[in-house]
């Protein structure tokens, strides 16, 4: 067997170095992550949902709202595979495009969706949007428009 020049060797390493990076980079990520490396999902504090379709509905949530510790359950509940930036339209797969401000004391982080096969998520302070496609897909959206829209019902 003939063996490897060092200017192969080096390539070689070069080329694993190349696949495990873009394995990192486009593995699935958990909520936390999907958010931003400061976010808690433990610590959010109030949840504002802003719901348009052919009604403006708003949906406000403080911390002694048990909705909200389901509302985290359900969003950690799928993983979130990277699509690149966000901002881009979406299809429009359910009722209502939902707006998600979710409150951690003085940082406000924000997802974005209406039933596509991605979210937008934008985190505390940070310019540019990123874009995830939950590995639930659109059921997980539904469940989460469901919960908000139970909220709003219980408030009226």
């Amino acid at each position: 067997m003939k063996k490897l020049s060092t200017k192969h060797k080096i390539a070689l390493v070069e080329i694993v170095i190349v696949i495990l990076l873009a394995v990192w980079i486009f593995s699935p990520k958990s909520f936390q992550s999907a958010m931003g490396y400061d976010f808690d999902p433990a610590q959010v504090t109030a949840v504002t949902a802003v719901l348009s379709g052919d009604q403006e509905i708003h949906v406000d949530l403080d911390e002694a709202d048990p909705a909200i510790g389901e509302l985290m359950t359900l969003l950690e509940s799928s993983r979130y595979r990277p699509q690149g930036d966000g901002g881009q339209p979406q299809e429009q797969g359910l009722d209502y495009r939902v707006t998600l401000f979710l409150r951690q004391e003085s940082k406000v982080y924000t997802i974005t969706f209406s039933g596509g096969d991605q979210m937008d998520f934008r985190g505390s302070g940070e310019e540019g949007i990123r874009a995830f496609r939950p590995t639930e897909g659109l059921p997980l959206q539904q469940e989460v428009l469901d919960l908000l829209l139970d909220q709003a019902h219980v408030a009226e």
